[in-house]
Parts: C-alpha cells; structure tokens; sequence
C-alpha cells in the first residue's frame, strides 16, 4: 500500500469516527427529550400513554442503532453527503412531533428541540438545504395543528400561529447565517486544498527534475548517504550505474535544444521503464533512478551485485540504441555509455560513484556506446 493510499485510509476512518460520534450526540439528544417528557408524565404536568412513550424510547433507539451501523457498514459513503445530515434532521423532527403534540402545556419550551435540530446542520448544510429544512418543520407542525384541532375539535388557538411565527423566523435567520458559515467553510476548504497541492508541488520540485521527471541529484545524494548507512549496518550489495548519453552536445547543436530536451525526456523514460522491467534489481522500491546533471543519469541499486548491476547497465544500454525517438528523423539512434561500481567494505558511497565515474570515461576513451565496469 502507498503512503498516499494509507494517508486517504487514516483520512476516512477518521471523517467515520466523527460521523459516528455526532450521531451518539444525536442520541444523546433523543434521551434527554424522552427522560424530560418521562418526568413531565410521571409528575402530570402531560399526559402521554406509556405505551407511546416506549414505542417512542424503541424507535429513537432503532434510529440511531441504524444511523451507526450505516455509517460503520460504510453505506453513507453512497450518498453525496456522508454524514445523512439531512435524513438525521427529518426523522428527529418527525420523532419530536407526538411529544409536542402532548405536550401542549409546555409546547414553547418543547419547541426549543428544533433549535437544537438545526444546530446538527449549520455547519453541513448549505443554505438552501437548511431553508429546506426549516419549510419541513414548520409543514410538519402546520399538519400537527390542524390533526390536533380536528381530533379535539377546537380552532387552532392564536397563540399556537404565534409561536409558529416566531420558530420560523429564527429557523430562517440561523439559516442564512448557517449559510454563510457554510460559505466560510467551503472557501476554507479550496485554500486548504489548494495550499496542500502547492505543498505537493514545492515538495516534488524539491525532489526531482523538472525536465524528465525523474529523481534530481539532491534526491540521490540524500539517498546514497541512507543506504552508505545501512550498508554499514546490515552489510550485502550496493551498487551505482551512471549512463552518460553520446554526442549529446552535438546533437544540441544541430538539432536545437528544445529537441535536445524531448531527448532527454524519451531517454529518462526509456531507462525507467527498462529499470522496472528488469529482473536483476532486487528491492526494486528502493532503486533510484535520477538525472544528475545535463545528460548524465545515475541509478543507485541496493541489494544488487556488481555483475547484475553489469547485466543491468548492459540492457539499458541496449534499450537505448533500440529507442525510436520521436523528435528526431526517422532511423536517428542515440547511444549512451555506461560505468558500473559496486561499494567497497568501509567505503562511502560518494567514492563508490567516482570509481562508476572513472569507468564511464573509460568507456568514453573506449569508443562510446560501452559499459565499463570499476573493479572491486
């Protein structure tokens, strides 16, 4: 697994557990609305059958068991907003309704719930959902009043159109202030997106080069001082190859340099994917494979004898002078030269890569296109 794919992991078992714990919040809402209205039945200030009320206590805890379980199954993640902010505030306001309905002497007071339903979404929902949201309310108590009235065959009392007023006047302005919380957030949001992507990019610039891709010459410095230090821990084969391309100068001057760079960047990705394909390089995460410098490449092998570093370099080489190379006219080959060392005991690694150096130019004095090896 990747270090990004563990980071997004972490990232969402810890966006689960939030959800998770705002639903417990919710519950905790649901008992106290229920232990309030239980208190209030016992001393006769309402009067609620005990039979509503357990099926009321049975369903706010089938709600939330179904509210957890969703969100640990993870089949909130279908849904556009994770959270089911919205299905969590319809139900509790469907949940609240009979309690309010009995409760006429102490509606005003019970009424207050709403505020606390509202409070679940501010910091979700946007303004239009929680404008929604507010019209589901006061649709819901509307439809309350009016069965309330017809069962008990009483107009609906003035008073009860007052506190309706009232309720979705504040439901309203806590959604437009919701809103632009929400507006604040999500412009958060971008800068932080953005800053994380520009980090990413500082990051990457830091590390590798820009023309190719690849990995640049600091990268590798820092990487041979980590494997000298292994090396002299845990011992075994480390080895380094530098590929130095032939003529290159020449074929800049002729050629122009942007046509240069296309060539440098056919030739990087050529030794990548040749790298990756070998079978000769063991522990082919911790390979390096970085431009050191105009058009000189160094791969720096841990775990990898000097003969397969050879075998290696041979096959690059190889691979090279059978690339067809986009830029160029058609049947022009570029050829490279090679030096391969392996580090010696008690060595460090950057006389390890004077020795690979020297080889190079060995195989320059050579004739060019030719791998040399530095002997141990």
């Amino acid at each position: 697994m990747t270090t990004n794919s563990t980071n997004d992991t972490a990232r969402l078992n810890q966006s689960q557990l939030l959800r998770e714990r705002r639903v417990l919040m919710a519950a905790g809402v649901y008992l106290f609305c229920w232990v309030v209205v239980a208190v209030l039945n016992l001393r006769e200030h309402i009067h609620i059958s005990w039979t509503l009320m357990s099926a009321l206590g049975a369903t706010a805890l089938l709600i939330n068991i179904s509210f957890v379980q969703a969100i640990r199954r993870q089949y909130n993640l279908r849904f556009e907003d994770p959270s089911l902010t919205q299905p969590q505030m319809a139900i509790a306001t469907l949940w609240g309704l009979p309690l309010l309905y009995y409760a006429v002497n102490v509606r005003a007071e019970g009424m207050m719930v709403f505020f606390c339903i509202f409070a679940f979404g501010m910091f979700r929902l946007n303004r239009r959902q929680l404008l929604q949201q507010a019209g589901l309310i006061a649709l819901l108590y509307v439809a309350m009043l009016v069965f309330e009235s017809y069962t008990r065959q009483q107009p609906i009392a003035a008073q009860e159109w007052m506190r309706l007023s009232f309720l979705m006047m504040t439901l309203i302005v806590i959604a437009f202030l919701g809103g632009e919380i929400y507006d604040m957030r999500q412009k958060l949001h971008s800068r932080h997106l953005a800053l994380a992507r520009a980090n990413q990019l500082i990051s990457r610039q830091a590390t590798h080069d820009a023309l190719t891709g690849l990995h640049n010459r600091h990268f590798l410095m820092d990487a041979m001082l980590r494997e000298e230090a292994r090396h002299k821990r845990h011992g075994g084969h480390l080895s380094v190859v530098i590929c130095d391309l032939d003529h290159f100068k020449l074929l800049n001057d002729r050629y122009g340099h942007l046509v240069g760079d296309e060539v440098l960047r056919e030739a990087a990705q050529c030794l990548q994917e040749t790298l990756r394909r070998t079978d000769l390089v063991s522990m082919a995460d911790d390979h390096v494979l970085a431009r050191f410098g105009g058009e000189e490449f160094v791969m720096l092998l841990p775990e990898t004898p000097l003969e397969g570093a050879r075998i290696c370099a041979e096959r690059l080489r190889k691979a090279l002078n059978e690339l067809q190379l986009k830029t160029l006219p058609a049947g022009s080959r570029i050829t490279a030269s090679f030096g391969v060392a392996e580090i010696r005991p008690g060595e460090h690694t950057s006389e390890m890569l004077q020795r690979a150096d020297d080889a190079l130019y060995e195989a320059k004095a050579a004739g060019r296109n030719d791998v040399r090896v530095a002997l141990v």
